[in-house]
């Protein structure tokens, strides 16, 4: 599912990612620490089998909270 191709990709750090699906639809919600993993988190969502659609309510977290 969602969470297993996220957790399973090792270039995207999705410890704060939440993902919630219903009838094909998937919401990523949380952040992430940049615009490259938030686009690319939802490129990995809808690449699984059944999703219809990706609601990317992602953040990028800005640098200064990153410290």
């Amino acid at each position: 599912d969602v969470c297993d191709r996220l957790m399973g990709y090792d270039r995207l750090d999705c410890s704060d990612i939440e993902v919630t699906a219903e009838n094909g639809e998937v919401t990523l919600s949380g952040t992430v620490a940049s615009r490259w993993a938030k686009h690319a988190a939802e490129d990995i969502a809808a690449d699984v089998l059944g999703v219809k659609d990706v609601h990317n309510r992602l953040r990028v977290q800005s640098p200064e909270n990153s410290r």
